[in-house]
């Protein structure tokens, strides 16, 4: 969330200052082994009207990158969604809109779309093939992932399908991701990314998307105790009042279960509520965030402040990173050590003895 950086340090968006403050936030994503960076294209590129056609700077978008590329996060580039959920609500809207702009007069008038529309097909035809070029002449194209919408599910299914159709059609060389909460989505969508419980519920359909040339990460969101426990377990996630261990085993679960990637929910999603203070955020006007969901690091005076949950999920990646360079030369050997704590999706090893017998197979296994 960049507005929340200069909110909560009270420094205006974009300024100078605040780009100091991101070398701060760049340097403790890349201590943390963060490689993916959610991008705010809108908020980075510059919308114009240029003699009455559409213009766009790519000025602070360059620098943007450049800094997180310099500071060891980027990695990849994750563009932020194209649209949003229209009229209806999450649960009852049909349609995604987009923001479009269009030049008027002098001016420039933003508004929003429905996906499918000519208004929005008009706006994705100009904007999409631009950012591809400018991507391509940059270097970038292959580190970059398109957000569509979030988390669609069966009821605007093919308004999300209609938007990647858009997407494939003016910028075909865009790589797309996405956190679904349903499958009848297109095979134009590159990365798939499921919470936890639902790969659980659905492996045998997200193997076979692997199998057709798709990648596979998954994450975890509202995950609430009421909702573990009817699943049937009890599910690895960030959450202030788990198992510490959990967290760290959310990369263990990466490797046995072969996901190429892990999406944060979230990083500094602070809420209105100082985040010492309302530790579950509000999420509804009548339901709360269980605590720790929305954030793993918190406001300091001139940087972000650790949580204990952050130092553990770099440690947790670090154990992928030695999990995965050991199957490189013993599969068997690291799938092995890694079922001494991973029984199944739900089911952990929370012994903290026996994860660092596991652990130290794992560092005497793992080649130097």
């Amino acid at each position: 969330n960049w507005p929340n950086i200069a909110r909560f340090h009270s420094t205006q968006l974009w300024s100078e200052a605040y780009w100091d403050l991101l070398v701060a936030y760049a340097r403790n994503l890349a201590a943390h082994r963060q490689n993916v960076l959610l991008t705010p294209i809108f908020e980075l590129i510059d919308f114009r009207n240029d003699n009455g056609r559409l213009g766009l700077d790519f000025t602070r978008l360059d620098r943007f990158v450049e800094l997180f590329k310099r500071e060891g996060v980027i990695g990849y580039i994750a563009g932020e969604h194209l649209g949003t959920r229209g009229p209806g609500g999450f649960w009852g809207a049909p349609d995604f809109v987009i923001t479009t702009f269009r030049p008027q007069g002098a001016g420039l008038v933003r508004e929003q779309a429905t996906v499918g529309s000519k208004q929005a097909n008009a706006f994705l035809a100009e904007f999409l093939p631009a950012l591809q070029a400018h991507l391509g002449q940059r270097g970038w194209i292959d580190i970059y992932f398109q957000h569509l919408a979030d988390e669609p599910i069966e009821l605007n299914a093919a308004s999300y399908n209609r938007l990647s159709a858009a997407v494939k059609r003016y910028a075909p060389r865009l790589r797309t991701i996405e956190t679904i909460m349903c499958h009848d989505l297109t095979d134009d969508l590159d990365i798939w990314v499921p919470k936890v419980q639902d790969w659980h519920k659905a492996n045998d359909f997200y193997r076979s998307r692997v199998a057709a040339g798709n990648e596979l990460w998954f994450y975890t969101c509202i995950l609430r105790k009421g909702d573990d426990f009817q699943a049937g377990g009890s599910y690895a996630t960030r959450y202030l009042d788990y198992h510490l261990i959990k967290t760290r085993l959310l990369h263990w679960l990466n490797f046995y279960y072969d996901a190429s990637g892990y999406l944060h929910w979230g990083y500094n999603q602070w809420a209105g509520v100082p985040p010492f203070v309302g530790v579950e955020q509000v999420f509804t006007s009548d339901s709360l965030m269980p605590a720790g969901d929305n954030c793993i690091v918190y406001p300091g005076n001139s940087e972000p402040l650790d949580s204990i949950r952050f130092e553990a999920m770099r440690d947790g990646i670090e154990d992928y990173e030695l999990l995965r360079r050991l199957a490189e030369v013993n599969p068997e050997q690291a799938r092995s050590i890694a079922a001494m704590v991973i029984h199944d999706f739900d089911d952990y090893e929370l012994n903290p003895n026996t994860f660092r017998q596991a652990r130290r197979k794992l560092l005497e296994a793992a080649p130097s």
